[in-house]
C-alpha cells in the first residue's frame, strides 16, 4: 500500500538511503506498509545499487572475513577500505525483506543454522529462500537503521559492542544499543563512514584490504533447519548491546520516516 503525499525526507543529493511518505513509480526509495499480517514500516531499498553497511558505534564496515568466497565464512567488522568484501546488493525477498548478497563472493548474509537464539553467528552462505537469509531495514532515527532477521525477529549486532577489526557480527534481541544500528550507503555516494546523520544505509570508505579473521566468541548459534550450512562461526555470548531504547520515530501511517 502506497500513500499519495509527496514529501521527500532526504534529498537525493545526500547519496544515502532515503525514505519518503510517498514515491511515485520513478522513485528509488519509499516507506511502505504491507497489510494482511505482513511487515509494517519496512524501508524499501533500491535493489539496483551496491551498498556498504557501517556500524554506528564502531564506524567500521561489515565485511566477509578475509574476503572469503566459501560457505560459512564469518561476517565481521573491519576498517572501511572500499573492497568488494565490504560491498553488498539487496535482493527483494518479499514482504519488506531482502537478501543481503556480498559482491565479492556472491553469497548471502545468513544466520548460522537458522538459529533463533541470542548470540547466533552471522555468516555468508549460498543464497536460497530460507528466512534466515531475509532481513528488514527499519528506521531508528536520523537515517540510522536496525537490520532484523526474518526467521528470528532478532537484530544484526556487533558482538560485545566491540570496535576492533575482526569483531564478530551476530544476532541478538533488539535492545536499542548503537552496536545494533547501521548506516547503509550506496557505494560512490561520498558519504563518510562515521557521519552521524548519514542514512539508513551504510557508508563509503576507501583504501587497502579489509581486515580478516573469524567471528570471535564462543557460545553457539546452535540452531537447526534453514540454511544451516557447515562450519559457521560460533555465536558468542551476549551482545553487550546496551542502553536505552530506540528514539521515537515519526510515522506516516505506520511507515518509519527519516528526519
Amino acid at each position: 500500500m502506497r500513500f499519495g503525499t509527496k514529501q521527500s525526507l532526504l534529498a537525493a543529493a545526500t547519496g544515502v538511503l532515503a525514505v519518503s511518505c510517498v514515491v511515485g513509480p520513478e522513485g528509488a526509495f519509499d516507506a511502505e506498509i504491507e497489510e494482511n499480517g505482513a511487515l509494517e514500516g519496512a524501508i524499501t531499498v533500491d535493489t539496483s545499487a551496491v551498498y556498504t553497511i557501517v556500524g554506528v558505534q564502531s564506524g567500521k564496515c561489515v565485511q566477509v572475513a578475509g574476503g572469503s568466497t566459501a560457505d560459512a565464512a564469518a561476517v565481521q567488522i573491519a576498517g572501511c577500505d572500499g573492497s568488494t568484501r565490504q560491498q553488498f546488493r539487496m535482493e527483494s525477498a518479499g514482504g519488506g525483506y531482502y537478501r543481503i548478497r556480498n559482491v565479492n563472493s556472491n553469497r548471502c548474509m545468513d544466520v548460522t543454522g537458522a538459529s533463533t537464539g541470542d548470540g547466533a553467528a552471522v555468516q555468508q552462505y549460498s543464497c536460497w529462500t530460507g528466512q534466515n537469509q531475509q532481513w528488514s531495514f527499519t528506521d531508528v532515527a536520523g537515517g540510522v537503521v536496525r537490520v532484523t532477521a526474518r526467521h528470528s525477529g532478532k537484530s544484526l549486532d556487533v558482538y560485545g559492542r566491540g570496535t576492533a577489526d575482526g569483531t564478530a557480527v551476530i544476532q541478538w534481541a533488539s535492545n536499542g544499543g548503537t552496536n545494533q544500528q547501521f548506516r547503509v550507503t550506496p557505494v560512490g555516494s561520498g558519504t563518510g563512514s562515521t557521519s552521524s546523520t548519514s542514512s539508513s544505509s551504510g557508508t563509503g570508505g576507501s583504501g587497502g584490504s579489509g581486515g580478516s579473521g573469524g567471528s570471535g566468541g564462543s557460545g553457539g548459534s546452535g540452531g537447526s533447519g534453514g540454511s544451516g550450512g557447515s562450519g559457521g562461526s560460533g555465536g558468542s555470548g551476549g551482545s553487550g548491546g546496551s542502553g536505552g531504547h530506540d528514539r521515537p520515530v515519526e510515522t506516516c501511517r505506520g511507515a518509519a520516516l527519516i528526519r
